[in-house]
This record gives C-alpha cells, structure tokens and sequence, in this order.
C-alpha cells in the first residue's frame, strides 16, 4: 500500500540526515535488530499499545533518544502519553486528514474522530503534513499553530532510466494501480467498469485497460471478465515496469484527502497521467508540466475525451523540476532540519 511504503521509504532516507530508532508492529517480519525493535500492535489492534508505554519509556531512555515521530494521527496518544512521562518532544507525520478521509468515506463517526485528531494535532510539538493543502485544512478546522506545520510530502526514489515508448502501438495500454478493496479505489474500478470503457469502446478506440493491486473485491471480479477491454492483473512484481509499458495512467479517483502515490510514482516513471481533480489534490502541479492532465470530477466525458487527445501525443519526459521536488532526500532533508531547529 501506498502509505506503508511512504512510511518505509521515509525512514530510509531519514536516517542519512538523523539517527533513527524505530518501533514497529509485531507483524513485521525482517527487522535490524540495532536499529528496530517490533514491540507494537499490527493496525487494527492499535489501540492496545498503551500497554506497551512502558517498554517504550525504557527504549527512550536506554538509546538516549530526544524526539520521537507518531505515524498518522491514529496513536497521537502514545506520543502524548510518552512526552508527559519522559519529556521527549513529539511530531506526528499526517498522510491525510483522516477525519476528512473518513468524512468523504461516509463513516459516520468521522465527527467522533475529527474532535480526537484536534486534540492530538494541537497537542503535538512539530507536524508534518502530506500536502500544503491539507496544511491550510489544518490551520482552518483544527487551529494549529502555524509555526509548527510544515509540507513533508511522498517521494520517489532516484530513477536513472529515460523514457520509453510502448511497443504496441496499435493497441492503447491504458492503467490503473491500487489496493483495491480501499473504498475510493473501489469506486474507481467501478468508474473503469461502467463509464470509461464503454464510452472509448463508442469512440473506436483500441485498447486496453489494465488494472492491478491486492484484495480484488469478488463481486468486481466478476465483472471484469465479462469486458473484453480490461485485464486483472493482479498483484504485480514490478509496478514500475507496468507504468513504463502504459501510454497513459488513468486516475478516477474523487476522494481528495492527502496525495495519490500512484499518481507520484507514475508522473516519475515518465507515464502521462489523466486524472479527476480530486484523484491530483496535493500534487505540486507546478513542476508536472504536461504530464499531468486534470479534469472535472466525475465528467466522465471529459476525461474520455481528454485520454484521446492524450494518445496522440508523444511520450515526453518528466521535467527535472518534479524529480527534484518529489526527491526522498530533498524530503527527508528536510523534516530533519525542522527537527533540528525545534531542538536547538
């Protein structure tokens, strides 16, 4: 999933800048042992690591840590609770505003949720947030002091290849990438199902929607085999390589809390994305150039007619603006310094 590599990756490249110790579930299954220690409860049970504060209090303190950085909003209290016993100052990296999220989800106790992530937001000494837009929601619904907030968004990892063009030119190779039992990329299948590729098949279009990821709902399942134009392809190896292969990534998302990596990873690949405005909320479109195409959410029309002006263009590359934008160090570099600053 996208946020669990965004975690993973973050990390990596965090520690060129700092020194990094981390608690990790107990469902994580290759760890180093000097520089980890998976004491936590996997996600759903998250709410049972108040029984492991202790152990954690004694972890501080055995590797002289000075800050400490939540995940997600979600166990803002363990933060809390260990500043409060040890005096270690916390930040909580957001990929979302998950009171927002699950709003637009239809949870009906998003309201419940929304007042418990002020809470912790407010009580928390640095925050990084995914996107500057979900910074300014911050500002506006939570009143969080603006001196702490800064952008630390997704990022890509150096890729040296240069653009390739699909082989098949006859037969259009357009793609979709998701966990897909997730409700907004539910929908968007859905979207892929009933509305996309009926109106390209009106428009004589040849080609091919591919769509992979994890936890493909049975009853889509189903329906997928019963149009000729779109192919499972399950769980890919390499979705790098699926993006290279595309002419086009398809993006009918109309969920617009925090930023859709797929979106990220694509643009990186050199594959021309087209995308709702939603599905390209919290993307610095500044430095995509032409490779991000943006339409109104669900016209469904437009973004049909705006995949066929797409596919008579050539595959350009990606500007260097967004490579060193999206740059995982130029990130890490920089939530480092924030913390560096707070501590000095």
């Amino acid at each position: 999933m996208g946020g669990q590599k965004g975690v993973a990756v973050f990390y990596k490249y965090l520690q060129k800048h700092l020194p990094v110790f981390l608690a990790l579930s107990n469902d994580n299954k290759e760890i180093d042992k000097e520089s980890s220690v998976n004491i936590l409860f996997p996600n759903k049970l998250i709410y049972l690591d108040i029984l492991r504060i202790n152990r954690l209090k004694k972890i501080i303190k055995k590797q002289g840590i000075n800050f400490i950085i939540i995940e997600h909003s979600y166990p803002g209290f363990i933060g809390l609770a260990l500043k409060r016993l040890t005096g270690v100052p916390f930040a909580v990296h957001l990929h979302n505003i998950e009171a927002e999220r699950f709003r637009q989800m239809n949870r009906w106790w998003w309201k419940h949720y929304s007042c418990y992530e002020k809470w912790v937001l407010q009580k928390a000494d640095l925050l990084f947030f995914i996107s500057e837009e979900d910074r300014e929601k911050a500002l506006k619904t939570y009143h969080v002091n603006e001196e702490k907030c800064s952008v630390v968004t997704y990022g890509i990892e150096p890729i040296n290849e240069e653009v390739i063009e699909p082989k098949n030119e006859s037969r259009k190779i357009l793609y979709f990438n998701g966990t897909l039992d997730y409700l907004p990329n539910k929908k968007a299948v859905a979207v892929l199902i009933n509305e996309i590729e009926p109106r390209l098949k009106e428009k004589k279009i040849n080609f091919v929607i591919h769509i992979s990821g994890a936890n493909l709902p049975k009853e889509i399942e189903e329906q997928l085999v019963l149009h000729e134009n779109i192919k499972y392809l399950g769980v890919v190896e390499n979705v790098s390589e699926q993006y290279k292969k595309a002419d086009l990534f398809l993006n009918p998302v109309v969920n617009d809390s925090g930023v859709k990596t797929k979106v990220i990873e694509a643009i990186a690949c050199h594959c021309p994305v087209v995308s709702t405005l939603s599905g390209a909320s919290g993307l610095n479109k500044s430095v995509c150039g032409e490779k991000l195409i943006v339409v109104t959410d669900n016209d469904w029309e437009e973004l049909v007619n705006a995949i066929i002006l797409q596919l008579k263009q050539p595959k350009a590359p990606t500007p260097d603006e967004f490579f060193t934008f999206y740059s995982w160090d130029n990130i890490t570099k920089k939530a480092a310094q924030s913390i560096i600053s707070f501590l000095s």
